[in-house]
This record gives structure tokens, C-alpha cells and sequence, in this order.
């Protein structure tokens, strides 16, 4: 059964504590992520939002298209 969880906004300080859980914090770090629609990597600096897809986080980057493709939901 899949589990459906709503995040409405996170405060910047508890951002890494929730990427932690899905183990993509030291991705991040590492520079292996990219934004689910434009394929931008995913930086501390431009990560805009993320949305759950099953058991996963979709990671999307701050540009326009993919703040409104993300809260399209």
C-alpha cells in the first residue's frame, strides 16, 4: 500500500534531516543528482522542491518551468 505524504513547506535548517531519510543528502554533496524534468544537477543552492514518488523523492531545481511542473503535484 502506498503510503502518501504531504510536505507543504521545509524550513532550510530540516532540509538536509529529510533528504537524509531518503539517503540523498550526501548525493547532493557529492554532485549526483539531477532535477527530475530538466536534468540540471541538484545543488544545496538550487534545489526548489522535491515531490514523493512512492518510495522515492523527485528533486526539482529552481528554474521556472520546473518550480511549476513540481507544484503541479
Amino acid at each position: 500500500m502506498k503510503k502518501k505524504m504531504e510536505i507543504p513547506a521545509v524550513h532550510d535548517r530540516d532540509l538536509r534531516s529529510i533528504l537524509e531519510k531518503y539517503n540523498l543528502a550526501e548525493k547532493i554533496d557529492r554532485h549526483e543528482l539531477r532535477c527530475a524534468r530538466c536534468n540540471k544537477e541538484i545543488s544545496w543552492d538550487n534545489i526548489s522542491a522535491f515531490r514523493v514518488n512512492g518510495n522515492d523523492l523527485n528533486l526539482y531545481c529552481n528554474s521556472p518551468g520546473c518550480i511549476e511542473f513540481a507544484s503541479l503535484g
